[in-house]
């Protein structure tokens, strides 16, 4: 064979490899397979950004959220409390200066919830939301919420109170 030839069997064999490479690639791709296959993602649907305003007011109304989740009635009425065995506390009297002094008051609060974050802590406590660092009604403050206890001060005590172990939390089936 010529010199003068070997540039077109070059081509020859190229075009004829290239076509036996095409030739497999579609065979491949119509086979079935068990292989996964990677599919192209959808696009992602474009979500408008708030505005910086909208951002600003959401912020003000985090501070609000506590009043927004439990709103306070504006006229309560009392409850009789002793059917349920409530009995009134009675006043202890220091001997030795004649003052009244603290009055003991138990730590009976109902902790059924505490939840802990980077951002923020809260704690369901008789079935009111809390903060930390809020008031009770009963003149207590929530002085630290943790994921088992929260730490509670009252009348100058400050005490732990665990995580109610009778809260049962139910799965319930969604139909």
């Amino acid at each position: 064979m010529k010199r003068k030839q070997h540039g077109i069997l070059s081509l020859v064999m190229i075009f004829t490899a290239i076509l036996v490479a095409g030739i497999y690639f579609l065979y491949a791709l119509n086979a079935p397979s068990e292989a996964p296959r990677i599919r192209v993602a959808k696009l992602i649907p474009d979500i408008p950004v708030p505005s910086a305003a909208a951002l600003h007011d959401l912020g003000r109304l985090e501070n609000k959220m506590h009043a927004l989740a439990q709103p306070v009635l504006s006229d309560p009425q009392p409850v009789n409390l002793v059917p349920l065995g409530y009995a009134a506390l009675k006043r202890k009297w220091n001997d030795s200066s004649g003052d009244e002094s603290e009055i003991r008051t138990p730590f009976d609060y109902s902790l059924t919830f505490a939840f802990q974050s980077n951002s923020r802590r809260l704690c369901l406590i008789g079935g009111e939301l809390y903060l930390e660092g809020a008031d009770l009604p009963d003149s207590g403050k929530i002085l630290k919420i943790e994921s088992k206890r929260v730490l509670i001060k009252k009348n100058g005590r400050k005490k732990w109170v665990p995580l109610d172990e009778t809260a049962k939390f139910v799965k319930t089936d969604k139909r």
